[in-house]
């Protein structure tokens, strides 16, 4: 039925004459399971249904959606689709060409080994009541909660060029924090991260995230920071591991590989970047360490995977930096043609049905190097392991940061020899990935997947993921926040 949706979009556009218009059909499917301080606090069931209509005419995009997938409701989006499309004619200085792609009809599917919604809510409950449990056993814990999410996500995507795409699109995750008190002073662990780790899967997801299994560390370690020194001001050596390395790099160089901020489409959340045209192929930006691939078939299990976008472009293996120098963006078919780009990179996703589709990250990794992190740690004199980012900001270039972590770890003679609290590091990111001294193997390659990638406006939330290995940077500025 949702297909024939698709097609009698797809000839109303035709009858329009439309100079070319999609239609995306969007069913998703929700359940978030939580628990607080040892109680049960969330089971929420959650479900959206409906069409989103992009339409190209006479040089100008348009949009329209609804959730009314009655012929009278689909005509409406179909209505407004071609009215914001005539409106953005009259205004836009440069008339929208779109990079070639082939028509495509295929469907594609998440690997699932076990189905979260055959799993007894009941059962998720009591393993989250578990890890509260385990993380509440100690005094001084004044709050913890934990919180598991799966997300089905069913699309049809057409296109008047002939494309039809279906898709089933997979995700599940969770976390949990532990806060202790001393006083007045209150700190915090997490795990995998604050914003919980999502990857492609169902609920075969969540025993891979050993959530019980590290219960006790992260409650352990939130005491540990208790009688901890604050972190000491001045340059170190730095190693960021995980979700603090997947961070840096979303931040700092993701979203300023993206190529609708180099043309004024996105000026929202810090949406400018200091990557110019002029810089590809020319200007190192990172050390020879650093190299940095979206859309890798080796991390299809990344949360940000798709085999298709929003515009029925596969994804494409797409280096933005290659031995640290800048080698490309990030694309849509429109900012593709518009820079000369032979095809699209695969990277317009929309959060639902409701929204127009937007350059997004999806998968983008810092490829690993050659030797074992013990190696790489075994040459720091003296320095910093970082693990677990609490804070972060950057400016509107996407240059200057300042990002926080949970913990830092103090690395003397090649040896972790005790922990700091509240540490801070700062940089620039030009200048911070050129201090990229070495990456580690694969044996210790991480997917992190964030669930809440926040962009444009009406703003727009996705999941997407960073495939990375402990990293090595030589003399960065460290201090402890408050200091």
């Amino acid at each position: 039925m949702s297909r024939q949706k698709i097609l009698f979009v797809l000839d109303l556009l035709h009858f329009k004459k439309a100079n070319y218009g999609d239609a995306r059909f969007v069913h998703i499917k929700r359940r978030i399971v939580s628990a607080k301080n040892g109680h049960a606090s969330v089971l929420e069931e959650k479900e959206s249904i409906g069409m989103g209509v992009r339409v190209l005419k006479n040089g100008g995009w348009g949009f329209g959606c609804s959730s009314d997938l009655s012929a009278r409701g689909l005509e409406s989006a179909v209505s407004r689709g071609l009215e914001t499309a005539s409106a953005s004619a009259k205004v836009r200085a440069f008339p929208v060409e779109l990079s070639h792609e082939a028509a495509i009809q295929t469907s594609w599917r998440t690997p699932v080994r076990i189905d979260p919604w055959q799993v007894d809510s009941a059962e998720q409950i009591a393993y989250l009541l578990e890890c509260e449990k385990r993380m509440r056993s100690a005094k001084g814990v004044i709050l913890t909660d934990s919180r598991m999410e799966f997300m089905k996500k069913f699309q049809i995507f057409g296109s008047t060029q002939g494309s039809l795409i279906e898709s089933l699109k997979c995700l599940a995750g969770g976390g949990l924090s532990c806060k202790a008190i001393n006083g007045h002073e209150l700190q915090k662990r997490s795990y995998p991260h604050p914003s919980h780790d999502y990857r492609s899967g169902g609920y075969e997801v969540i025993s891979d995230l050993k959530l019980k299994e590290e219960s006790f560390r992260v409650r352990d370690e939130a005491l540990l920071l208790l009688k901890s020194r604050p972190c000491p001001e001045g340059k170190r050596d730095l190693i960021l591991r995980d979700s603090i390395l997947a961070l840096q790099i979303h931040e700092s160089l993701g979203h300023a590989t993206e190529l609708d901020r180099v043309y004024g489409h996105e000026d929202n959340f810090g949406g400018r970047t200091f990557l110019k045209p002029a810089m590809v192929g020319r200007e190192k930006i990172g050390s020879s360490h650093v190299t940095l691939v979206a859309n890798r078939p080796e991390d299809k299990s990344g949360a940000g995977f798709a085999a298709y976008d929003d515009e029925g472009v596969p994804a494409r293996e797409t280096r933005v930096v290659k031995d640290g120098l800048f080698t490309g963006y990030l694309s849509s078919r429109e900012t593709a043609a518009r820079s000369g780009l032979p095809r699209a990179s695969g990277s317009m996703i929309a959060e639902d049905g409701s929204h127009y589709p937007l350059i997004r990250m999806t998968n983008l990794s810092l490829l690993p190097g050659t030797r074992p992190v013990e190696a790489i740690l075994s040459e720091v004199r003296e320095g910093i392991f970082l693990d677990t980012e609490s804070s972060w900001s950057i400016d509107e270039e996407r240059g200057d940061f300042q990002i926080g972590a949970e913990i830092a770890w103090r690395v003397k003679n090649g040896k972790i020899t005790g922990a700091y609290k509240n540490p801070l590091y700062r940089g620039n990111s030009m200048r911070f990935w050129k201090q990229c001294a070495e990456v580690a193997d694969s044996a210790s390659y991480r997917i992190t997947g964030f669930p809440d990638c926040g962009k444009g406006g009406p703003m727009q939330q996705a999941f997407v993921s960073h495939g990375c290995s402990p990293a090595l940077f030589r003399g960065v500025e460290c201090y402890a926040s408050g200091s």
